[in-house]
C-alpha cells in the first residue's frame, strides 16, 4: 500500500533534499517507539581517511563490508599489505571502535574491533562504506553492547525505511547518530559490551586457531607429497 507524508518547505534537511525515502512515514512511527538518549551521547563518529598517501603507515590490513558479519569482522581471508596495496581510499579504525556498513542495512555488516585484530605496527583500514564510531571521550567506555543494539529488529526497521538509493540503498549517519536508546539498554550496557566482547574473542580464538590447523595440515600433506 501507498504511504504519503506532507511537510513544509521549512521541515526538508539542509540542501533541500527531496529524497522521498528521506521523510519515509514509517522512520517517524518507528522512531517514535523509541525513546532515551541519544547514540551521538555515547560515540563520536570517526572520520579520518587514509590512502596509499598517507604518511606514517607502512603496513595495513583491509577489509570490506563482506568482512563484518554477526558482530565479529574475520580476517581469515585478508593478507598484510604495503600501503602502496591500499588503492581506493579507506577509514581508520582501533581497537574498541563498533563498524556498521550503510549499504544494505538489512545485510547486518557490523562488528565490534577487538584488540585481537590489531597487530603491532599493523594499520587496520576499512571500506568508506562502514559507518565508525568510537568510545566517546572523556569516558571511553566500552561500546560493544551497541552491536547487539544496532542489529535489533526495531532499529533495523528504522535503517531500511531511511535507506536512500535503488541500486546501492545507503542510510545516512544522521540516521544512525540521533538513534534514540531507551534507558534500560544503557542500564545494562556494561553487562551486554561484556557479553559481545567474550563472544568476539572465542570466535577471534577459533579462527586463530582453525588457522593454525589448516597451515600444519597444508605442511604435513606437503612433505609427505615430496617424500613420494
Amino acid at each position: 500500500m501507498a504511504q504519503f507524508s506532507l511537510g513544509r518547505l521549512t521541515e526538508l534537511d539542509s540542501g533541500f533534499v527531496l529524497a522521498p525515502e528521506r521523510y519515509d512515514p514509517r522512520k517517524h512511527s518507528l522512531e517514535s517507539e523509541l525513546t532515551g538518549r541519544r547514540l551521538h551521547d555515547f560515540v563520536e563518529v570517526r572520520r579520518q581517511i587514509i590512502s596509499k598517501s598517507t604518511k606514517g603507515i607502512d603496513s595495513c590490513l583491509i577489509f570490506d563490508t563482506g568482512d563484518a558479519q554477526h558482530g565479529f569482522l574475520t580476517k581469515a581471508h585478508r593478507e598484510i599489505s604495503r600501503r602502496d596495496d591500499i588503492g581506493s581510499a579507506k577509514k581508520l579504525v582501533k581497537a574498541g571502535d563498533v563498524i556498521i556498513s550503510r549499504l544494505r542495512s538489512y545485510l547486518k555488516q557490523i562488528a565490534w574491533i577487538d584488540s585481537g585484530i590489531c597487530e603491532a605496527g599493523i594499520t587496520i583500514a576499512v571500506s568508506t562504506e562502514f559507518y565508525v564510531l568510537s568510545p566517546k571521550e572523556p569516558e571511553r567506555k566500552s561500546i560493544a553492547f551497541l552491536v547487539p543494539f544496532l542489529r535489533s529488529i526495531e532499529v533495523q526497521s528504522i535503517l531500511a525505511a531511511s535507506q536512500e538509493g535503488g541500486h546501492h540503498p545507503r542510510f545516512h549517519e544522521r540516521v544512525l547518530i540521533e538513534l534514540n536508546m531507551p534507558d534500560a539498554l544503557i542500564e545494562c550496557r556494561d553487562s551486554l559490551s561484556h557479553e559481545v566482547e567474550s563472544a568476539v574473542l572465542m570466535a577471534r580464538n577459533y579462527e586463530n586457531s582453525i588457522k593454525k590447523a589448516d597451515l600444519l595440515a597444508s605442511a604435513t600433506l606437503s612433505s609427505k607429497v615430496s617424500l613420494q
